[in-house]
């Protein structure tokens, strides 16, 4: 008779899970949340929560630019259907396919859920980085008027701009376009004064 044991679980992961419990402890004390790093290639890399980890892990992730961004990405075959390019972020959030999923700190190589949330289009488009040619300002929602020689204020709000007044200095501006953020654009806001 057979005494042998069939074990459920492999030894490496095993093995990897007792030692990295005292980096994630770490990670989670020094950083405030824990979390695992998936290589991609390039001196790249993506975190991601501990327990999505080996699921994720199972597959190669490579980075991808995409509108200036890199993107985890990786290559699924489906089933009747050729190669299909995956991000990282969709298959951890699932979202429907008329959703996005917006990365609230703008790295998108940050894949913890605490950084993901489900979003419209025009809901991801509030939070996004300013473009410094777009106006003459350091701040968002912000441009110099030369004829008044004031600070003007505006916002965008479903394809229509907004405007907010005119300011004596750039900072009031600011506030105004933070405080207009905030109304029309919640917690996809992307404020110039946090």
């Amino acid at each position: 008779m057979n005494s042998r044991v069939n074990i459920s679980f492999g030894i490496p992961v095993l093995l990897d899970k007792i030692f990295a419990w005292p980096v994630i402890t770490y990670r989670k004390h020094k950083y405030g949340l824990p979390f695992r790093k998936i290589p991609l290639g390039e001196s790249l890399f993506t975190i991601v929560d501990p327990d999505v980890f080996y699921q994720l892990n199972k597959f190669h992730w490579v980075p991808r630019k995409h509108h200036g961004k890199i993107y985890a990405v990786s290559f699924f075959n489906e089933p009747a259907k050729s190669t299909k390019i995956r991000s990282m972020h969709r298959v951890i959030m699932n979202p429907s396919p008329n959703l996005l999923v917006d990365h609230k700190n703008l790295n998108t190589l940050d894949n913890t859920r605490t950084n993901l949330r489900l979003a419209t289009r025009s809901q991801n488009m509030f939070n996004r980085k300013k473009i410094k040619s777009e106006t003459s300002s350091r701040f968002i929602g912000v441009c110099f008027n030369k004829r008044s020689k004031k600070w003007c204020a505006y916002i965008n709000v479903e394809g229509k701009r907004i405007w907010l007044g005119t300011f004596d200095n750039e900072i009031d501006a600011a506030l105004a376009y933070d405080a207009a953020a905030k109304k029309y654009h919640g917690e996809f806001a992307r404020l110039n004064f946090s």
